[in-house]
């Protein structure tokens, strides 16, 4: 008997460029199809077209709200994860659900809901959970976590959070696994494509080479406070080892400083001024690639967490700058706890990390391999647990109209929505406009004072009184002057 084919969508932080969540997204695909190759995959992107060629898999927008929920429906599960989703350091717009300009722990949350509308089970796959400092933020996440079939988060200290928020004694549904990209390959043609781009960027394979991976992070202190240290505590130990440096950025996207690593690559590399021995990697490089040019240093700086992953899936010893407790509970996880700094470093400190993580590479290598294998059985061992829950799913043909209904009332929203944030910018626009006139009054009555306060208008003042006592106005003498005035004027054309 025919079987149709099952149906999967993932959703995460996808299509926004960022290596790190793409690795997630490939690592996911390719452990699924490697156990069940039937499965087919939607996944919610910020980048919809650049996704299907990337991953050859459908893709749906993650702002058209009609189009996402067609594609709920459509599934026979929805899988929301890997990645640090559920945090709220940008807050929470609780009224943005199921609207354009949902975003965060309501684009999950959007997601969760629609899965519930439609009776699709949803399953969290190997999440970060927090910070989350807001009420509604640990209210919002402890309802989603316990509506799901499945939740796996990739860190102990998740586990711990969502104890603290209320899920306590933990739901059995709810487990600790690892992280997805653990399971991350990269092929023959990506370890070629990074041992060609290493000769290159002219860095000789004799040479020690030291893999660093920054983002931008102002909390508390901003880059042009924490890149000075970091550049001393990087420039001492290049000098003293003769190692030389590969900076490579995670993400290069279009929403400003705060996901453009590339330009914070190049101003480290400027501070650091040691430019025979650093290059800055250019290009965003896919999963695979990227993991095979991390395979090709001796020793990897990150506060990029998948960085840390990536060198780890290699083997290779790595130091983590802890932006977040995220890179410091990997770090531990890793028994490499010894080896985290915060990213306000102590640079003495630093280049003694990053000279003891040299000279024992041989023997952490062996301790992180040992870690690296337990975390991939630990995502192969997630997989199973998805399984049953996938196949036990049954489309039910008799809610279809109830799910055309729901899908035509989003699209009428999303048009209401499209109006408003339209009649939304011509206000901003509008209040813009008379912030600008009520700057120009204002600049323009400093000016009216000024010229009240000077010389030359007071004198013109005196004149104009000592004018009115000589010759008072509708006088006789103003009369006299004006009509000796017009005279002189005559003569003067003639």
């Amino acid at each position: 008997m025919f079987q149709q084919m099952k149906k999967i969508l993932l959703g995460g932080y996808y299509g926004g460029n960022n290596t790190g969540d793409e690795a997630i997204l490939r690592a996911t695909i390719d452990t699924f199809q490697a156990i069940r190759p039937d499965l087919s995959f939607t996944v919610v992107s910020h980048a919809p077209v650049a996704t299907e060629k990337r991953h050859a898999v459908q893709a749906v927008n993650w702002r058209d709200m009609p189009a996402l929920a067609k594609a709920v429906s459509q599934a026979d599960l929805v899988l929301i994860g890997g990645g640090g989703l559920f945090m709220d350091y940008w807050g929470l717009d609780e009224d943005s659900y199921f609207r354009v300009t949902h975003g965060g722990i309501s684009t999950y949350g959007t997601l969760a809901l629609l899965a519930d509308a439609f009776d699709v089970p949803y399953i969290l796959h190997g999440v970060g959970v927090g910070p989350l400092d807001s009420k509604a933020a640990r209210e919002h996440t402890r309802r989603i976590f316990s509506r799901a079939r499945l939740a796996t988060v990739r860190d102990a200290e998740s586990l711990a959070l969502l104890e603290d928020i209320g899920l306590k004694p933990l739901p059995e549904q709810i487990r600790l696994f690892a992280d997805l990209a653990f399971s991350l390959e990269s092929s023959p043609i990506d370890l070629n494509k990074a041992a060609e781009r290493r000769i290159q960027l002219g860095l000789d394979q004799k040479t020690p080479l030291l893999g660093i991976a920054i983002r931008f992070w102002d909390r508390p202190e901003p880059p042009t406070v924490w890149i000075p240290h970091l550049a001393e505590a990087i420039r001492e130990f290049l000098t003293e080892s003769r190692a030389n440096a590969l900076l490579l950025p995670f993400q290069v996207g279009s929403e400003g400083q705060l996901t453009d690593d590339l330009q914070l690559s190049r101003s480290l590399a400027s501070e650091i001024d040691l430019p025979r021995q650093i290059c800055v990697l250019d290009d965003v490089l896919k999963p695979g690639e990227m993991q095979a040019m991390l395979g090709q240093c001796d020793l990897i700086l990150g506060m990029r967490l998948h960085a840390l992953i990536l060198g780890l899936n290699n083997h290779i010893p790595v130091i983590g700058l802890a932006y977040d407790s995220k890179i410091a509970s990997l770090m531990k996880q890793a028994g490499l706890g010894e080896f985290i700094s915060p990213v306000l470093v102590d640079h003495q400190r630093l280049t003694q990390m990053l000279t003891l993580a040299s000279q024992e590479k041989i023997s952490l290598s062996a301790k992180i391999k040992a870690y690296q294998e337990k975390m991939q059985a630990l995502v192969n061992e997630n997989i199973q647990l998805v399984l049953p829950i996938l196949d036990a799913h049954r489309s039910v043909p008799s809610y279809a109209n109830l799910h055309g209904f729901l899908i035509e009332r989003l699209a009428q929203m999303q048009t209401m929505d499209a109006v408003l944030l339209e009649k939304e910018t011509r206000i901003q626009a509008l209040s813009a406009e008379a912030v600008e006139a009520r700057n120009q009054a204002t600049l323009l009555d400093l000016r009216l004072k000024e010229i009240e306060s000077s010389k030359t208008y007071r004198l013109a003042l005196l004149v104009q009184r000592l004018r009115n006592v000589l010759i008072p106005p509708n006088s006789r003498r103003e009369t006299w002057l004006r009509s000796l005035q017009t005279l002189s004027s005559r003569k003067a054309q003639h």
